[in-house]
């Protein structure tokens, strides 16, 4: 290799040398965060959803309950900007037990049909159908394979 004499060509050479640095360090936590593809997304999606419609049944088990939870991360939060704000992980556990103890929905019918699951960066919109008949759009976002946050927009 040339010796270098400029003072700029010297400036930009370890530009060049620390953004090839910088670019494999700046990589490998994107694969530490472990994101997920579009059909991981849709499967959690998928199960959290039958989760909740078991949890909402007539009978439910502070069992299935936790299979529900262990499917969020430990910061999970609730935001439902209409109907009360955000419930944070623990006080939605909490609701979610009494209703179990209190009978859950009285019925043996699904609470939510999926209808699309539309992936993106870590996240999901997602249109469920209710057993009344209204759709009800809500975004899942993931943090590694847990769900750490459901936005509902109804």
């Amino acid at each position: 290799m040339l010796p270098i004499k400029s003072p700029i060509a010297t400036a930009v050479l370890a530009l060049i040398v620390l953004n090839s640095v910088w670019r494999a360090f700046a990589e490998e936590p994107a694969t530490a965060v472990n994101t997920l593809s579009a059909g991981q997304i849709a499967a959690k999606v998928q199960q959290a959803t039958a989760a909740l419609n078991d949890v909402a049944r007539q009978g439910a088990t502070k069992a299935q309950a936790d299979q529900l939870f262990a499917l969020y991360s430990a910061d999970f939060v609730y935001q439902h900007d209409k109907y009360g704000g955000v419930y944070p992980r623990d006080q939605l556990y909490r609701n979610t037990l009494r209703m179990i103890q209190n009978g859950g929905d009285n019925t043996q019918n699904d609470r939510y049909q999926l209808l699309q699951i539309l992936p993106g960066e870590s996240s999901a919109a997602v249109l469920r159908l209710t057993r009344d008949g209204q759709q009800h759009l809500s975004v899942f976002e993931f943090s590694g394979d847990k769900i750490s946050k459901i936005k509902e927009y109804w």
